[in-house]
């Protein structure tokens, strides 16, 4: 369940000494790049503070080419 995965994130989060800035929620499909968590997700990384984003498994981000150009935008920024 997400609840579980949120759980589990926090929980990795806590082990490493993260601080948690935000917890992005979203259900819409992986195959859109437009989604207000994504662009969100996007627009934080440029922070020099974020260092880390900690996801469930590489589909919370995205599939197929809309995944791979958003890997490319968190890296360019990073």
């Amino acid at each position: 369940s997400l609840e579980r995965q949120e759980e589990e994130l926090i929980q990795l989060a806590e082990r490493n000494l993260f601080e948690i800035d935000r917890i992005i929620k979203e259900r819409a499909s992986g195959y859109d790049l437009e989604r207000e968590g994504i662009l969100e997700l996007l627009e934080r990384v440029k922070d020099p503070q974020i260092q880390a984003v900690l996801i469930q498994d590489e589909t919370r981000l995205g599939r197929g080419n809309a995944k791979i150009a958003l890997l490319h935008c968190i890296l360019k920024e990073g």
